[in-house]
């Protein structure tokens, strides 16, 4: 039995589609994440992604050990499906503007921005984080942020500091 010539050119374009299609998607570096790399794309700290893999509660991931791996488009499809509090970027950018003079007015053991600068990256996110949680209490946010939320605006003004944007 042969096969007619309009179905194996339709054949050949299918599998050529997949063939394309899976190079794509599973030899793009871009689509694999090791668990640093992952943790920072959620702005999460390596530990709470850690954290989730044992509970079993987390987004789905390849290998052991060392060689974790997860897929963006799992990422993206756990973030998507976490319950988030409504919040804009205006109001992030607004606490994170107090939190910022906060730090600048409030905060006696850096009366600059460039002493947290000095500190290592936990001390200095700690320092963050207080400022970030009056900042919430001060604009009226008495729930204050959840865990996401709170991650990004520490994580944002730590590296603006770092990288000069805030002075």
């Amino acid at each position: 039995m042969s096969i007619s010539p309009d179905l194996r050119v339709l054949m050949t374009a299918v599998v050529d589609e997949a063939i394309a299609r899976a190079r794509t998607e599973l030899c793009s570096p871009r689509q694999w994440f090791n668990s640093a790399q992952a943790s920072d794309y959620m702005s999460i700290e390596p530990g709470t992604l850690s954290l989730l893999r044992q509970r079993k509660s987390g987004p789905p991931y390849s290998g052991k050990n060392k060689l974790i791996r997860y897929r963006k488009t799992d990422l993206d499809k756990y973030l998507a499906s976490r319950p988030r509090a409504a919040m804009t970027n205006e109001h992030l950018d607004a606490i994170k503007q107090r939190a910022v003079e906060i730090i600048r007015t409030e905060c006696p053991n850096h009366r600059s921005l460039s002493a947290l600068k000095r500190m290592g990256p936990h001390s200095a996110r700690l320092d963050i984080g207080v400022a970030v949680s009056r900042a919430c209490d001060r604009l009226g946010n008495s729930r204050g942020l959840n865990n996401w939320h709170f991650n990004l605006v520490v994580k944002a003004i730590y590296r603006g500091i770092h990288s000069g944007a805030i002075a």
